[in-house]
C-alpha cells in the first residue's frame, strides 16, 4: 500500500512539474472513456472459435469480423453526439429553471461517476451506466428545446402563445 501511495505522490509531482503532460494525459483519458461510441463492447465481448462458427448469426459475424463494426460505430457515434448535445441543453434548462436539487439525483450520480472515472483507472465499458443516465437529460433537452422553438414559431406567425 505504501508503494502505491508513493507512486501517486510521484505522479502528482510530475504533473505539477509538467502541466502540459498532465493536460494531455487527462484529455486522452477522457476521450478513451467518454467518446468511444461502442464502450469497448465489441473489443471485450470475446472472440469466436474459427472452427466452430455454427449457429453464430451472420449479422454478429459481420460486426465482429467484417465491416459491420465500422457501420455500427458510426451509427453509435451519431447517437452519442445527439445524447451529449441534448443532455447539455437539458441540464442548462434545468439549471436556469432552478429545479430542486433532489430532482437531479441522476445528474449527481453522473457527475460523481465522471469524476471517479477521471481519477481512478477505468475503461469505457465502466462509464456506460453513467452515459445511460444522460438519456434522461437528453429527453429534457429535446422537450425544452422543442417548446422554445414552438413558442418562437407561434410568435413569429403572430399567433397567441399559451
Amino acid at each position: 500500500v505504501a508503494i502505491g501511495w508513493q507512486e501517486v505522490r510521484d505522479r502528482i509531482k510530475t504533473f505539477g512539474e509538467y502541466p502540459d503532460q498532465c493536460r494531455l494525459f487527462f484529455r486522452e483519458k477522457m476521450k478513451s472513456q467518454w467518446v468511444d461510441p461502442l464502450f469497448e463492447s465489441v473489443k471485450f465481448a470475446g472472440t469466436f472459435d474459427e472452427d466452430n462458427m455454427d449457429g453464430v448469426p451472420a449479422m454478429v459475424l459481420e460486426i465482429y469480423q467484417g465491416e459491420g463494426k465500422d457501420t455500427l460505430k458510426q451509427a453509435c457515434s451519431i447517437m452519442m453526439s445527439v445524447v451529449y448535445f441534448f443532455s447539455f441543453i437539458g441540464i442548462a434548462f434545468r439549471y436556469f429553471k432552478k429545479k430542486p436539487i433532489m430532482e437531479d439525483i441522476p445528474l449527481i450520480v453522473f457527475v460523481g461517476g465522471f469524476l471517479f472515472s477521471i481519477i481512478w483507472e477505468a475503461k469505457a465499458r465502466y462509464v456506460f451506466p453513467y452515459f445511460v443516465l444522460l438519456h434522461l437529460y437528453a429527453a429534457y433537452g429535446l422537450t425544452d428545446l422543442t417548446e422554445v422553438v414552438k413558442v418562437r414559431v407561434l410568435k413569429f406567425a403572430g399567433k397567441r402563445v399559451e
